[in-house]
């Protein structure tokens, strides 16, 4: 069974540092033989003490495999330096471990080398790792290695101002990258302020620079020009006539956030919007004669505030004519992805971007085959505090197969909190179903026509169709029985309208019961009446009327009973597939412009010699 371990870990670690000696230096020896001091490396081991104990407390002794890592943070983090030794504890669970034993350097004197606190983490076996303590002064002793070292370099690199003047005295000293340091009197015992101003190291540069431009080392010694220029408090890269106070001209690329952050706090009176992300046109002004910016702008205003829930929008503005009035477009964003926008025309091709027509795509990219629903778009004319509520929507359901289904739902009357019913669906075969009645201003043209219901005698298993009756003219029907009166006649009264709307009368009557072989229409049409004679008394009579419309409407839109087709349907069919011809031959495909290859025509998009000099590619 595996024990878990738990480490009790105390006291800081032990360093061994050599120092390095140097005897006093004599006024009287002037001229004894420099020696070399002896420089011993320092250990970069870090003696560290522990006790292991098992979860009931008791020490666990014998070799246990324990991982000890550096970190810069007391919690979470990358560990800056780790090893793992096999650690021997005695009876009583303690151990002795020097960090850096198992690896080929030691541990890193860089780790302590720049003033920030380090952790010290330890893993017993595979357990987690425990509570990380905090490492004492005594390790970063390992930056003593360079103690005897300034910036690095041994004092054999340093000339002193007793040595410099010597050397002046035979000639003069060849400029390099020699680093003169000022020293004080050697009978000074302690250094004054003056002694300490002129220790201040100092050198020479090489090289030249333009006045303004940023200089940079452009090699050890020797200084240039960098891409920066410096004009009063505005800096400029790229460019020597920055215009803000950071001007970049050319591409650039940050990888990190670019953030905008608002001018103010906000407070509970008011919020306060961010800066602005602009784009920016040049257009030449006719008027003027002079050449304007014109800038689109995106900026993070507040919304909600002073609330509970205070948020924000991202609002698309306007700036005309290079100023400072930002005029709001309507289009905003809020922080759900929701695009509000007060108008939204969509255009296919513009000057610049001339494409094939494919205006808005609605996709659910997040969604499984087989019958996944997705609203296209949804109308809410007047917004209620229910946003889950629209007044109308457009679904398009796919069910993964060869079939979607697109329908068109709107709210049930008597409240605006109604749930939506669905009044239109159109599937994959071009079959429309309208849930209500349908009106149609205008002439309504078919192939054919027909009613369809439920069959009365099994309606569960069964549809019944009629075709409707048709007729080369705007023709109406009317029909009826009448029973005769005592001398075999009758007159037949028609609506007030019937005149209005009728003319061209024709008569059919039928005899009922009994043969009326002298049955006949005694008086045609007139004042909206018509009188039938010849009957027997009592008889009854089916009779029927038809009339020609001439209305104004039918007057001012009669149909033709044959015509011919357009010049662009010439050679086309309604139903191609009766007569042997392909799809390319339907009359749909010449409306839309198909090929034969079932391509659609898409003519290419030109503009005048100004638009196609605005045209020119630009950052």
């Amino acid at each position: 069974m595996k024990k878990r371990f738990a480490a009790m870990f105390w006291f800081s670690a032990l360093f061994s540092v050599n120092a390095v000696l140097a005897a006093p230096q004599s006024a009287s020896v002037s001229r004894s033989t420099p020696v070399a001091p002896v420089v011993e490396s320092v250990p970069r081991l870090v003696q560290f003490n522990g006790t292991l104990k098992d979860v009931a407390a008791r020490p666990v002794a014998g070799v246990v495999s324990v991982s000890f890592s550096i970190y810069a943070e007391q919690d979470g983090g990358t560990a800056l330096w780790s090893e793992t030794q096999n650690v021997l504890a005695d009876v009583s669970g303690h151990y002795n471990v020097l960090l850096g034993s198992a690896t080929t350097n030691g541990v890193p004197a860089e780790l302590f080398g720049t003033g920030q606190s380090r952790w010290l983490g330890i893993t017993v076996a595979r357990q987690p790792e425990m509570a990380r303590v905090l490492m004492a002064s005594v390790p970063y002793a390992l930056k003593a290695a360079d103690a005897d070292t300034l910036g690095g370099l041994p004092a054999s690199e340093y000339v002193t101002t007793r040595s410099l003047a010597s050397r002046q005295a035979t000639g003069p000293l060849v400029a390099g990258n020699t680093t003169i340091i000022e020293a004080s009197s050697a009978t000074t015992s302690a250094a004054s302020p003056d002694a300490t101003q002129a220790a201040t190291p100092f050198a020479t540069p090489s090289g030249s620079g333009t006045t303004n431009f940023i200089p940079k080392w452009t090699s050890s010694s020797a200084l240039g020009n960098s891409v920066m220029f410096q004009s009063g408090s505005n800096i400029g890269i790229g460019t020597t006539s920055p215009a803000e106070t950071l001007d970049v001209n050319g591409n650039s690329i940050f990888r990190g956030s670019f953030q905008l952050p608002p001018g103010h706090p906000a407070t509970a009176a008011s919020g306060f919007e961010s800066h602005s992300f602009q784009f920016q046109a040049s257009a030449f002004n006719s008027d003027t004669g002079k050449s304007t910016t014109q800038s689109f702008g995106f900026r993070a205003e507040p919304n909600f505030n002073n609330s509970s829930t205070p948020s924000a929008l991202l609002d698309l503005f306007f700036i005309p004519n290079g100023g400072s009035e930002f005029q709001n477009t309507g289009v905003s964003f809020n922080p759900t992805g929701v695009v509000n926008a007060t108008g939204l025309d969509i255009f296919a091709n513009t000057i610049s971007t001339p494409q094939t027509p494919n205006a808005i795509l609605i996709a659910n990219t997040a969604n499984a085959a087989h019958t996944q629903s997705s609203v296209a778009l949804q109308f809410q004319p007047l917004f209620d505090a229910d946003a889950s509520k629209p007044a109308a929507q457009l679904l398009v359901t796919d069910d993964g197969n060869s079939s979607a289904f697109l329908e068109y739902d709107i709210r049930k009357g008597g409240s605006p909190l109604n749930g939506l019913e669905t009044v239109i669906d159109i599937d994959s075969e071009g079959e429309v179903t309208f849930n209500g009645n349908v009106f149609v201003l205008g002439t309504l043209s078919k192939t054919q026509g027909s009613f369809k219901i439920d069959d009365p005698i099994a309606p569960a298993e069964k549809y019944l169709s009629h075709s409707f009756v048709e007729s080369p003219d705007m023709m109406n029907i009317y029909n009826g029985i009448v029973v005769l009166d005592t001398h075999g006649r009758a007159q037949i009264q028609m609506p007030a309208w019937f005149s209005a709307l009728n003319e061209d009368f024709r008569y059919t009557l039928t005899a009922i019961g009994t043969a009326a072989p002298k049955l006949h229409i005694a008086k045609e049409m007139q004042g909206n009446q018509f009188s039938i004679a010849g009957g027997k008394k009592g008889q009854k009579v089916s009779w029927q009327v038809t009339g020609i419309r001439h209305d104004a409407y039918a007057n001012a839109h009669r149909i033709p009973t044959e015509e011919l087709k357009p010049p662009n349907e010439q050679g086309h069919y309604l139903s191609p597939e009766l007569f042997g011809a392909g799809p390319d031959k339907a009359i749909s495909a010449a409306k839309r412009g198909v090929t034969k290859s079932g391509t659609p025509q898409v003519k290419a998009v030109t503009g005048s010699a100004d638009e196609k000099k605005s045209q020119g590619a630009t950052d």
